[in-house]
């Protein structure tokens, strides 16, 4: 007996982030996408903005109508710029529909520290407190029983899961800030036309952009606080390097003194993640780089020590649209179905 589809909408379908959950939701063997919004599009056929998008996909971008969207989707994809989320998800979830928000709306759990950072006063305190940040490697158990998921920021990703073992472990020097290192490609900033991602301005081109003070560090620090059960604080130097997606990030960790060797540290990492679908660790000596993620939804460590700065170096790399954005969101809706939670993300990626 052939199993029932669940009807999903994606709300913001034009930008980079929304065209990959089109993709990745109509490829997925139980979900059906049934409604899709876009004001800049509305009334015109997907395809047709977007030849690359499947034949087989007939819908229409239309303007956002809360009731026909009710009636279309059970589930809701929000890939909308942040601060919108807010006047949309507390009558999305009054219905009982399931929300996957991938905007910062409902990740920061300080409020005062939301409108510092986003400049825009937070409306919806009570269902902020009801939101589980949608990172599986740490909060699976409490993601399979939610129905409003706010999935992390891409460079928060990156920078979380190459720091989650080593911290649980208690082996990192709080007295130091451990330092990101992190450089995206260009489509991480999203779908507009400004001159800072003109080719001309990109190509040939490394730019760091600001650094210490970049709005996804309250988010990661806010969950390492919580995984290390102690003040963590983190100097994130993100750039933007002449690559499409992608993500890379090296982490410089001080150590405890007496920290234990690095096959060790190696084992703990290991440990920590060799039953987890899409975060995998590289043998000691290997080190991973984007092209290991391209256009899939795995994150992939790699573990170095240098010791005369008693200093680990994590490298974590993902794809910025997939684990970073869309594919973690299918992942997570995933767990909420019940699905494999693998289910739509294993096929294997292109190369070169």
């Amino acid at each position: 007996m052939e199993a029932k589809l669940t009807k999903v909408a994606v709300i913001g379908g034009s930008g980079y982030t929304g065209l990959e959950l089109i993709r990745l939701i109509h490829a997925h063997p139980r979900l059906q996408l049934t409604y899709v919004t876009s004001e800049q599009y509305a009334g015109q056929k997907i395809r047709e903005c977007y030849p690359f998008i499947s034949p087989s996909i007939n819908l229409r971008y239309q303007p956002l109508d809360i009731k026909d969207a009710f009636d279309a989707a059970d589930t809701f994809f929000l890939a909308l710029p942040h601060g919108i989320s807010l006047a949309l998800t507390p009558r999305l979830r009054k219905k009982e529909k399931i929300v996957i928000d991938l905007s910062a709306d409902y990740r920061l759990k300080n409020l005062d520290t939301y409108q510092k950072i986003y400049g825009k006063t937070h409306s919806d305190k009570a269902l902020v407190s009801q939101a589980v940040y949608g990172l599986p490697e740490i909060y699976r158990h409490q993601i399979s029983s939610s129905s409003l998921i706010a999935n992390p920021g891409c460079y928060a990703t990156s920078i979380i899961l190459g720091l989650i073992p080593i911290l649980k472990a208690g082996l990192v020097n709080n007295a130091a800030p451990i330092i990101a290192d992190s450089k995206s490609g260009i489509s991480g900033a999203g779908r507009k036309a400004e001159a800072t991602y003109l080719f001309t301005e990109c190509d040939q081109n490394i730019k760091p952009y600001k650094i210490g003070k970049h709005r996804h560090v309250p988010e990661i620090e806010q969950e390492l606080n919580l995984i290390g059960q102690s003040e963590i604080h983190i100097l994130l130097t993100p750039q933007l390097v002449p690559i499409r997606r992608g993500i890379l990030s090296n982490l410089y960790i001080p150590m405890r003194q007496n920290s234990p060797s690095m096959e060790k540290i190696w084992e703990i990492y290991q440990e920590f993640y060799h039953k987890e679908p899409f975060t995998l660790l590289s043998p000691l000596g290997s080190i991973p780089c984007i092209k290991d993620v391209y256009l899939s939804n795995f994150c992939r460590l790699g573990l170095t020590f240098d010791q005369r700065t008693n200093t680990l170096v994590v490298v974590s790399t993902i794809d910025n649209l997939l684990k970073g954005a869309a594919g973690q969101a299918v992942q997570n809706l995933n767990i909420i179905m019940g699905f494999d939670e693998k289910m739509g993300l294993s096929d294997a990626a292109p190369y070169p």
